[in-house]
Formats: C-alpha cells, structure tokens, sequence
C-alpha cells in the first residue's frame, strides 16, 4: 500500500461524555478517518471553531451543551450549512424527537447500541455528501470568479476604446462626453446584474450577514465589498465599478470606516467571514 493509500479520508468531530463510546467509534473508524473528539458540546464548538470537521457524530444527552444544542450552535453560522451533522441516541427516538433533531440540521441517526458495520457505512455515505457539498462550492467560486474577470476585461476593453475616441475626436467634447456616460452607465448596470447573479448563487447570504451587522451600509459599498469578498486585485475592481485606482482607494478606506475594521486587520478577510 503507497503513501496515498495509507492517507486518511477526512476528519470526524465524535462528541460523547462516554468515554467508552468515543473509544468504540475510534476503533471502528480509526482506519478511514481521522477521530478527534470531545466530552460536551462546549468542547466540541471550541475544537469545531479551531478546525472545522468533514463532518459531526454527536450523542444527544450530555451534560452543560447537550447534542441538540450543539447542533444549533453549528448551524447557526450559514458557513457551516454544508456540514453533515449524524445524531446518536439511545433515548430521544420517537417522532417528535427525530423532527426536532432534522429542523435542527442533523442530517442522519445512529441509535444506541450501534453495529458497527452500520456505523461504518452512514459515515463513509455522509463523508462523501461531505466530499460532495465542498467540491460543488469550490466549483461555484471557480465559475464566479471566471465569470468576474471575463466582465473586468470587457469593462477595462470599453474604458480604453472610449479613451482612444475621445483622443481623436476633439471637435466636440459634448458629443463625447455624453457617449461616455451613456456607455459607462449601461455597461455598468449589464455588468453588475450579471456579476450580482452569479455572486448569490454562491454567496447567498453575504448581503444579509453584513447589513444585519453594518445596518449603515450604502448599496455602492456593498457592491465594493462583495468584490472584495472575491480578493480580486484593484485593476479588476476598478474596471467593473469604473473606478479610478485613487477612487477605489478612497472608497475603500470609507467602507473600513464604516464597518469599523482597524488598520492591522485585514479588510477582505473581513469580509470572507460573512
């Protein structure tokens, strides 16, 4: 067996106060996963903050945090909503029990006692929705991204035409001014809806996260900051707002203003936690 073989296939978070339990799970599952673990829910979501799992085995009943909470607590945070979550219990089986649980965001049970060859195979099928929901996201942000730069070139494209008509047509600077604005602005609007539709089919929550934080936030810095969501350099930034390098200069120190985000910290890491 090579070196990628021998590779384990993703991270478990197994959350039981039974210590006993946690040991089974590890021997059963050892050989495919890695298992971290923890004793209750408050030291799951400290080890859950620190390094997010592929995916979540928690038991319902245990002291302080208990699964459910512990359940709502990850899914509180949209970033999380892609991250399987499988509930044990021996005692909350019945239906109303189960339908709390799934409102919740568990996405499967195991009931106590488990077989082994059962747990084997929910968690190799949940680990692979797992797989699946990462790869889908990372192809959205390879296909928004694609799509961004394809609109910063035919916006940058449109500037430098505009700037070569307006050099040799001097005769009358109305006429060419009123072009450039006529085309900047439709450009413009065509650019940003085509743009705006395929950042919420990714992010479809950013907006909602940040003005329920930022209340104060204008449209035309929301439109900044989910091009800063993106880390796209100035140039691109400046051809889809049709910004100058120095405006888009000052229209960022404005939105760090007003988000209130110090110097030292980093403005479009910011943003990527909404």
């Amino acid at each position: 067996m090579n070196k990628l073989e021998k590779k384990t296939k993703g991270t478990i978070l197994v959350v039981d106060d039974d210590t006993i339990t946690i040991e089974v799970i590890k021997a059963i599952l050892s050989k495919d996963f890695n298992i971290e673990s923890a004793g209750d829910g408050n030291e799951a979501m400290a080890q859950f903050n620190k390094n997010p799992p592929d995916f979540v085995i928690t038991d319902w009943n245990m002291p302080g945090m208990n699964g459910l909470e512990l359940v709502q607590a990850i899914k509180h945070d949209p970033a999380n909503k892609n991250i399987p979550i499988i509930m044990m219990t021996g005692y909350m089986t019945d239906m109303d029990n189960l339908l709390t649980a799934y409102n919740a965001g568990v996405i499967d049970f195991i009931r106590k006692p488990f077989d082994s060859m059962e747990l084997k195979a929910r968690a190799n099928s949940i680990y692979q929705l797992s797989v699946f929901y990462r790869e889908e996201l990372e192809r959205k942000e390879r296909e928004l991204l694609l799509n961004t730069m394809r609109l910063a070139e035919m916006n940058h494209f449109v500037i430098e035409l505009v700037s070569k008509i307006e050099s040799k047509v001097q005769k009358d600077i109305t006429i060419i001014e009123d072009l450039k604005k006529s085309l900047n602005s439709r450009i413009l609007e065509s650019t940003w809806n085509q743009f705006n539709e395929s950042f919420l089919k990714t992010h479809p929550d950013f907006e909602r996260r940040l003005v329920q934080k930022h209340s104060n936030i204008s449209p035309a810095e929301l439109k900044l900051a989910a091009l800063l969501r993106l880390n796209l350099n100035t140039k691109e930034i400046s051809a889809i707002l049709h910004l100058s390098p120095d405006g888009l200069k000052v229209s960022r120190s404005r939105l760090r203003k007003k988000l209130q985000i110090e110097n030292k910290v980093n403005l479009t890491g910011y943003l990527m936690k909404f």
